[in-house]
């Protein structure tokens, strides 16, 4: 019963100790979970933010375009505008490319952003998943070790009466083959 009880309080200790780490293990997740959602939320902001400027150097370019248009019609030749608008759309244009292509980054980085979210998520929720398994294998060991605590009350019990019974029994012996008390002398 004492080596049930040991391994039963063994048995506890450990359990206890796996509750603690994954506990921990969970809080970690949860804050690498919030770093990694604050991440997405900046990069988000980002994306909006260059957006923005994107649409504004649009407007920029097509008013430049009208300008251009405008002088162009005053002072040059037909080909020297043709020419001079070229260079102006093949500028606006590279400069439209890299946007395209900063914006497309930034995607792909949200994209890798979420991916290790949705990862550190599912990481959380099977780490609680454990701790629940973990909370319920201590709550049956508890059960069981107030069990075996219940059983070894009763065999002291049963143990106790078994040796008064003994002690009278010899004491009857004993009167039986003629020995005396003190209290009977």
């Amino acid at each position: 019963i004492r080596l049930d009880y040991q391994e039963a309080e063994n048995a506890r200790i450990q359990f206890r100790d796996e509750l603690e780490t994954l506990k921990y293990c969970t809080e970690r997740t949860n804050s690498d979970l919030e770093v990694r959602r604050s991440e997405v939320n900046h990069l988000k902001k980002e994306i909006k933010s260059k957006e923005e400027k994107f649409a504004a150097v649009k407007r920029q370019v097509e008013e430049a375009k009208e300008a251009l248009a405008r002088a162009c019609d005053n002072t040059l030749t037909a080909e020297e505008r043709a020419v001079a608008a070229d260079e102006y759309l093949d500028k606006e244009e590279q400069f439209v490319l890299e946007i395209a292509k900063e914006i497309r980054r930034l995607r792909e980085q949200q994209f890798k952003k979420n991916e290790a979210l949705q990862h550190l998520k599912s990481a959380c929720n099977n780490k609680v998943a454990e701790i629940q398994g973990s909370k319920a294998a201590s709550k049956n060991l508890l059960s069981k070790l107030n069990k075996i605590d219940q059983e070894a009350l009763k065999q002291h019990e049963i143990i106790y009466n078994q040796d008064f019974q003994l002690q009278v029994l010899e004491r009857k012996v004993a009167r039986l083959q003629g020995e005396r008390s003190d209290e009977e002398r």
